[in-house]
């Protein structure tokens, strides 16, 4: 479960990270209490709510994840990652890295029933407190949608693979990949092009290409990267640029 659905997990982390900065900007201020919850909100993945919660809890991080396994276990959850650690994988981090992450991070992921749960556990030493994240999710969010079930004004094109839609407030993105078979940006300009937008590319590096599109009054920002024999396209919903 965890390699099939790695790109899923790895999207769905960081665009939560993006949406709970806020709450994050709570959690490091002057108050902290033992076990106080910060925050709680709902973020709609593939058509499916994710309940998300931010707390403080005033102990190490290793002491945090091991009396969280072991009350999620009693309560029949699964850790379907085993003492794998998820965190260099999201942070793209190489495996050489000697940088100690096990202690300043983790990122488990929990099953139970066709439920799922994320735990992202982060260590300030500082105060030797662990800043949690729990996020839990339907299993068949998993599950990528057909392109034509999409209601999102960018249609992923018929051969995408990986689909990935998620709303937060009055912010969505939609993401999916597509096998490479010319240009990436060359195939992506013939696909915006197709559903009626114009697009101006706004800047690149390092194999990264960051796009305007525009379709009448509508504005979306696109971001088309190429990882390896696949591309990946993230766009999102602009009020204004």
């Amino acid at each position: 479960m965890v390699h099939s659905h790695k790109w899923f997990w790895i999207t769905l982390f960081g665009w939560c990270f993006i949406a709970t900065l806020s709450a994050w900007a709570l959690i490091f201020s002057p108050f902290h209490l033992n076990a106080q919850k910060v925050s709680e909100f709902s973020t709609e993945v593939n058509g499916s709510a994710e309940v998300n919660q931010i707390l403080v809890c005033a102990s190490p991080l290793r002491e945090s994840l091991q009396a969280i396994t072991r009350r999620w276990q009693s309560e029949g959850w699964k850790c379907t990652t085993g003492t794998l650690n998820l965190a260099p994988v999201v942070l793209k981090l190489p495996k050489e890295d000697p940088s100690g992450m096990d202690s300043l991070a983790q990122l488990r992921i929990f099953q139970k029933g066709g439920l799922c749960r994320l735990l992202g556990l982060l260590s300030d030493f500082n105060d030797n407190q662990t800043y949690e994240w729990i996020a839990e999710i339907p299993q068949k969010a998993l599950k990528s949608p057909k392109p034509s079930e999409m209601d999102f004004p960018f249609k992923p094109p018929s051969p995408a693979l990986d689909i990935m839609d998620v709303k937060s407030g009055k912010i969505e993105i939609c993401r999916w990949s597509l096998m490479s078979s010319k240009d990436p940006n060359l195939q992506f300009s013939e696909t915006y092009a197709a559903q009626g937008f114009s697009g101006r590319l706004w800047s690149k590096q390092n194999g990264e290409s960051v796009y305007i599109l525009q379709r009448g009054t509508l504005r979306l920002l696109a971001v088309v990267e190429a990882d390896h024999e696949k591309i990946l396209i993230s766009v999102v919903k602009l009020d204004k640029v």
